[in-house]
Order: structure tokens, then C-alpha cells, then sequence
């Protein structure tokens, strides 16, 4: 059994950096993934910072590769922490940034296909029933958005 993932102080210390959104639709919905490889399970679009991308930069980016969605500067930091999960790249712990945003548009687009399964958006009830990725499950929980 993994051990639970533990959200902790952002230390400024760890190597490895990623970012996410938690994209909601006027009605109320969260865009979801589901990822075929690493993890598996459903979970925000997210990603490493590459090179010497700055946060915003990155979270651009992987929005627009893994779900066509475009953002303006309207996002709002609601995570900032040190958390202990692993990733193919051989880390242990990453210092995570979550960004906060409201969709424009319910339209989104499977871009992809090698790297998720599916993509939709869920209310809060669907997620509870969903195979979350085990950081994105302490996420949800961590900033309590089950309600």
C-alpha cells in the first residue's frame, strides 16, 4: 500500500515543481482527466515546470496542451505546498502551486489521447465516486471542495 500523500508548508526547498488548475464551469463543475500513464485516475490538468518557465507560464501551457482551454490572468493561487508524491522523473515530493480559475466555456478538447483517456466536467457528487489521483484526492480534500 503507497503511503498517503501528506500536504505540508511549501519549503522552497524541493527540486521539483508543478502546477495545477481547478477549472470550474458556470455550473458549478470541476474539469477533470483521466490519465493513462504515471498515476492513473482522474485529475486536474497540471504539469512540471519546464526550463525556466515561470508558474503562469507553465499552467498556460498545460492547460492549452492537455485541454484547449486558453486563460487570461483572472487565476487565483489557492495551494501552495510541498507535497509528497512521486513522478516518473524519479522525485519523491514536489512544491506544488494550484491555481483557482472559472471556465469561459464549457468547450474542452481531449488533446492527449496518449496521455488521458477521457476528459469532462463533474459536480462534486460525481467526483466523490471517481478514481481520483491520490494528490488530487488530498487536494479536493485539503482545500475542502466536496461541498
Amino acid at each position: 500500500m503507497a503511503d498517503p500523500i501528506v500536504i505540508s508548508k511549501p519549503t522552497g526547498m524541493l527540486e521539483c515543481k508543478s502546477v495545477g488548475a481547478i477549472v470550474r464551469n458556470k455550473d458549478g463543475e470541476f474539469l477533470l482527466l483521466d490519465r493513462r500513464k504515471g498515476v492513473s485516475g482522474w485529475a486536474c490538468p497540471a504539469g512540471h515546470l519546464e526550463g525556466n518557465e515561470n508558474n503562469l507560464s507553465a499552467l498556460r501551457r498545460e492547460l492549452a496542451e492537455e485541454t484547449g482551454v486558453q486563460v487570461n490572468d483572472a487565476m487565483k493561487l489557492i495551494l501552495h505546498a510541498g507535497i509528497n508524491n512521486a513522478c516518473q522523473r524519479g522525485f519523491d515530493a514536489h512544491e506544488w502551486r494550484v491555481y483557482f480559475l472559472e471556465a469561459a466555456s464549457d468547450h474542452v478538447e481531449l488533446k492527449e489521447p496518449d496521455k488521458h483517456k477521457g476528459i469532462g466536467w463533474f459536480n462534486s457528487g460525481e467526483i466523490a465516486g471517481l478514481n481520483l489521483e491520490p494528490v488530487w484526492l488530498a487536494i479536493f480534500l485539503e482545500l475542502d471542495l466536496w461541498a
